[in-house]
C-alpha cells in the first residue's frame, strides 16, 4: 500500500520514528493555538520521552492498520512538519469506515495546505484501503474547520453533547462524514 504521497504544494507521507523530534517541536510551537482544541496535555506530554513512548504503542495499531497518522510538509521545507491527519477507529467489513482528525501549524492557517492534505489522505484511504467512510467531528465554534469540511464535500450527520473533553471541558460536535460512492454498484 502507499502511503506516501506528494500533492501540488505537500508532502505527506505516514508518521515513523524520523519524524519524532519534529513533531515535539510542532506541539512545543503551536500550543497555545492548539490548546482549544486538544485535550489538556500534562508537561510530560512536552517531553521526547512520551513521543517516543506514544509512538511504539501507535506503531503497533498502524502496522494492524487499526490507526495511520500522516504527517504534512512543504515540499521546499520536506522536513519542517507543518500538520498532521490521523486517521482512528478503522473499521474493516461491513462498516469499512474511519474517524480523521487534523491539524495545522499556527503559522500555515488559511492557505490552503489542509484542504490539499485532507483531500490526497482522503483518496488514500477511499482508494488504497477500499474504506467507505470517513467521519469526522467538529466543535460548533471551529468555523474554519467546519468550512474546510464542507469545502471537501463532507455531510452534516448530526450534533452530539458534550462529545469529547477538550481543553478540559466537555464539548458539543457536529458529526461529518463522507462517503466514497465510487464502490456503491459492485457491493451488492
Amino acid at each position: 500500500m502507499k502511503f506516501l504521497s506528494d500533492t501540488g504544494r505537500l508532502h505527506i507521507e505516514l508518521y515513523g520514528r524520523k519524524h519524532i523530534k519534529d513533531t515535539l517541536r510542532f506541539y512545543k510551537e503551536n500550543a497555545a493555538a492548539l490548546k482549544e482544541f486538544e485535550p489538556l496535555r500534562s508537561a510530560e506530554f512536552y517531553t521526547l520521552v512520551y513521543h517516543k513512548r506514544q509512538f511504539c504503542r501507535d506503531r503497533k495499531d498502524m502496522k494492524k492498520l487499526r490507526y495511520l497518522s500522516f504527517v504534512i510538509s512543504k515540499k521546499e521545507e520536506p522536513r519542517r512538519i507543518i500538520g498532521y491527519i490521523n486517521v482512528s477507529d478503522i473499521i474493516f467489513g461491513v462498516f469499512d469506515s474511519c474517524r480523521v482528525g487534523y491539524k495545522i501549524d499556527k503559522n500555515e492557517r488559511n492557505k490552503g495546505y489542509m484542504q490539499e492534505a485532507l483531500k490526497k489522505v482522503a483518496d488514500l484511504l477511499f482508494n488504497e484501503l477500499g474504506l467507505h467512510r470517513i467521519e469526522a467531528n467538529v466543535m460548533p465554534r471551529n468555523a474554519p474547520s467546519i468550512k474546510l469540511l464542507r469545502n471537501l464535500g463532507f455531510k452534516e450527520e448530526g450534533y452530539s453533547e458534550k462529545y469529547l473533553r477538550i481543553d478540559g471541558k466537555w464539548q458539543d460536535h457536529i458529526h461529518f462524514a463522507l462517503i466514497n460512492d465510487k464502490g456503491d454498484e459492485t457491493d451488492a
